[in-house]
C-alpha cells in the first residue's frame, strides 16, 4: 500500500471512528452485560441457584398451587444456567415464574434490564432495533479498515508501552485489542447488522409477498416439519411425554412447551447438538385430529442461507447451549471478546480526543463513555438497597459525569471514571457473594474480573500522569 493510499485509509478509519465510535461504544459495553440478560434479573433478586431442581411433575402441580389452571400457551422450561419455569402469555409475557429449586416465587423485573433494554432497541421498540443494526456496518467498516492498517504488525501483539506516555499505551491498547479479537469482532458486527436488518427485510418482503397473511413468509423460512419415529413409550401425561422425547432424541435440549387452551402439548422447542439454532426452528410438534404424526422441524433441514439466517441470534446473543460440553468456555469467551471489544471501541476515541482535547466532540465523547462505564458500574453496586429509583440513578449519574467533562481533562476523566466503576463492581461482587452465596459465581467472576481490568486501566493511566495538563484552558 503506497503513502497516499495509507493516508487516506488513516483518515476514513479515523472519521469514521470518531463519527461512529460513540454510539458503538455504548452498544458494545451493554451487549456485554446483555449476554447474561436474564441470570442478572437472579441475580438482582438473589434467587437461589444450587440445590437439585425438582421434576417436571412437582413443577406442573406447583403451579397449580399458585393459580396456573393450564391455560397459559407457553412454558419456559428451567436449566442448570437458569433455574426458573415460566408461565406466558406469549415468549415475552410471562405472568408466572418460581425457582424450580426451592419453588419459591421469582420476579422476572430488576433495573438491569436498563442496559439489556439499551442495547437492544435504545427504548425505541423495533425501529430502535433496526436503526442500531446498521451500527454494525460501520463496525464492520472499522475493521476493515484497521486490520488493512495494522494487519501488519503481528510481531506487536504482546506489546504494550506503558512508559511512553498516554496517546502511545492507548495505541498499543487498541492495536493489541484489534489483534487479538478480530474475529469475534467480525462475528459481533455481521450478526449485529443481520439480526435488525434481516428482521426488517422479512418484515417488508412479508408485507409484499402475502400482504393479507405475514405470518406465511415466516412458517416458510422456518421450513416444513419432516415425520419423526412415534414414541412409544409415551405416557398420558406431560411429564411421561417428556421423559420419551429424551430417551428418543437425546441429543435435543427442550426448552419451550406449547399448548392447546385445553392444556394439549402441541409442540416442544429447544436446540439440537451441533446446530447453532433456537426454539423456535427445532421443534417436535406434536399430532392433532388433521396431522397425528409426530414431526420434527430442524436447520438441519434448511439450505445454506437460511441456516446461516437462523444462526444469526444465537452466535449474537452468545446462546451456546448447542455446544453443551463447551458451552461454559465457548460464552466466558464470548463475554471476553466483547468487553475487549468495548475496551477498543473506548481506546480508539481516547486517540482521537487526545489529538484536540479541548473540542466539544472530544469532551462530549468523553462525557457518554465515562458516564455510562460509571452509571452502569453504580448501578449494580445499588443492588442491597431496598428501594430506590433506579433510573433516576442510572440517567443521572451518566448526565451527572457526561456534565463534568466540560471541566476536566479526558485523561483525568478516565482515570477517576475507571476507579470509581471498578470499586463499584468489586463491592458488587463480593455483597452479592456474601449475602446470596456462590450459586451465581460466572456472574461474579465476570463483575470482579471487569473490576480488575478497570484497576488495571486506573495503573497505566495513573503511570502516565506527567503529560496530564491540569486543566482544560
Amino acid at each position: 500500500m503506497n503513502a497516499v493510499a495509507r493516508r487516506a485509509l488513516a483518515a476514513l478509519h479515523r472519521g469514521c471512528g470518531a463519527l461512529f465510535g460513540c454510539a458503538l461504544f455504548v452498544v458494545l459495553f451493554t451487549g456485554c452485560w446483555s449476554l447474561a440478560g436474564d441470570s442478572f434479573t437472579l441475580w438482582w433478586n438473589g434467587v437461589t441457584m444450587s440445590g437439585e431442581q425438582r421434576p417436571l411433575a412437582q413443577l406442573l402441580d406447583d403451579a397449580k398451587a399458585y393459580g396456573e389452571d393450564g391455560a397459559a400457551p407457553y412454558v419456559m422450561l428451567p436449566s442448570a444456567r437458569y433455574p426458573v419455569i415460566r408461565f406466558c402469555r406469549a415468549p415475552d409475557d410471562c405472568a408466572l415464574a418460581f425457582s424450580a429449586v426451592s419453588g419459591r416465587l421469582v420476579s422476572l423485573t430488576a433495573p438491569t434490564t436498563l442496559l439489556v433494554t439499551l442495547h437492544k432497541n435504545l427504548f425505541l421498540g423495533f425501529p430502535g432495533r433496526v436503526f442500531l443494526s446498521l451500527f454494525g456496518i460501520a463496525f464492520a467498516l472499522l475493521l476493515i479498515s484497521g486490520i488493512a492498517l495494522h494487519g501488519r504488525r503481528l510481531r506487536q501483539l504482546l506489546q504494550l508501552r506503558r512508559r511512553q506516555g498516554l496517546r502511545v499505551l492507548l495505541f498499543d491498547l487498541h492495536n493489541l485489542l484489534g489483534l487479538w479479537c478480530y474475529p469475534w469482532l467480525v462475528m459481533f458486527a455481521l450478526t449485529g447488522a443481520l439480526s435488525g436488518l434481516g428482521a426488517l427485510g422479512t418484515v417488508l418482503l412479508a408485507d409484499r409477498v402475502s400482504p393479507g397473511a405475514p405470518q406465511r413468509v415466516m412458517a416458510q423460512l422456518m421450513g416444513g416439519a419432516q415425520p419423526a419415529p412415534p414414541l412409544p413409550d409415551a405416557g398420558r401425561t406431560l411429564a411421561q411425554t417428556m421423559a420419551a422425547l429424551r430417551r428418543q432424541a437425546p441429543e435435543f435440549t427442550p426448552q419451550t412447551l406449547q399448548r392447546a387452551p385445553d392444556g394439549a402439548l402441541l409442540a416442544v422447542g429447544g436446540v439440537t447438538r451441533g446446530i447453532p439454532s433456537s426454539a423456535l426452528f427445532e421443534q417436535f410438534r406434536f399430532g392433532s385430529g388433521e396431522q397425528p404424526a409426530l414431526m420434527r422441524r430442524s436447520a438441519a433441514h434448511q439450505g445454506p442461507w437460511t441456516r446461516t439466517f437462523i444462526a444469526v441470534q444465537p452466535l449474537h446473543y452468545g446462546q451456546y447451549a448447542w455446544l453443551p460440553r463447551a458451552a461454559a468456555a465457548v460464552s466466558a469467551l464470548h463475554f471476553l471478546a466483547g468487553f475487549g471489544a468495548a475496551t477498543l471501541a473506548l481506546s480508539g476515541l481516547g486517540l482521537w480526543c487526545l489529538r484536540q482535547p479541548q473540542r466539544r466532540a472530544a469532551r462530549f465523547i468523553t462525557g457518554v463513555c465515562c458516564g455510562l462505564t460509571v452509571a452502569g458500574s453504580l448501578l449494580l453496586a445499588a443492588r442491597p438497597l431496598a428501594a430506590f429509583p433506579a433510573a433516576w440513578l442510572f440517567w443521572g449519574m451518566w448526565g451527572a459525569v457526561a456534565l463534568l467533562a466540560w471541566r476536566v481533562w479526558p485523561g483525568w476523566l478516565l482515570f477517576l471514571s475507571g476507579m470509581a466503576s471498578g470499586t463499584a463492581l468489586l463491592v458488587a461482587a463480593l455483597g452479592h457473594m456474601l449475602s446470596a452465596g456462590p450459586g451465581l459465581y460466572w456472574l461474579d467472576s465476570a463483575l470482579l474480573l471487569v473490576s480488575a481490568a478497570l484497576f488495571a486501566a486506573g495503573s497505566l493511566l495513573w503511570q502516565s500522569r506527567g503529560a496530564w495538563p491540569r486543566q482544560l484552558e
